[in-house]
């Protein structure tokens, strides 16, 4: 981040690593907190581009909630290994992020969006919303 002083990166990389290490731990909703951090550092710093990636990593992170009481634990046992996949792609998200890679953030947001996408249709499958009126 070329004319970012070294104490506001210093401050990025840290929050970075809180978000990886709430990511390695499964505390999802922990990291939605540092997400915000992030995101008001780089609306401060005028990065209106990470700011649309806080944005997509926030929704990555409420896709992530634990499944309610409600549902049974086969239907989480079946969105573990997505689940997973999400989390490896975030944290590659938050690598990018912190190595200052533009074009390695890109990739890995659009990996993001597949992954939540499947996240999403097993979730739904699993638990099918009746609507009271056709659309």
């Amino acid at each position: 981040m070329a004319g970012v002083d070294s104490a506001t990166k210093a401050a990025l990389d840290q929050s970075l690593q809180r978000a990886a290490g709430h990511l390695k731990d499964g505390q999802y909703m922990a990291c939605l907190g540092v997400v915000a951090d992030m995101a008001r550092l780089s609306c401060l710093l005028g990065q209106k581009g990470r700011i649309f990636v806080c944005e997509i990593l926030e929704s990555a992170f409420l896709n992530m909630r634990r499944p309610s009481k409600a549902r049974s634990d086969l239907q989480d046992d079946a969105e573990k290994p997505t689940r997973s996949k999400l989390a490896q792609r975030i944290d590659d998200v938050l690598l990018a992020i912190r190595d200052d890679d533009d074009s390695k953030t890109i990739v890995s947001l659009e990996q993001i969006r597949f992954v939540t996408t499947d996240l999403q249709y097993e979730t739904w499958s699993a638990n099918p919303v009746i609507l009271e009126e056709p659309l």
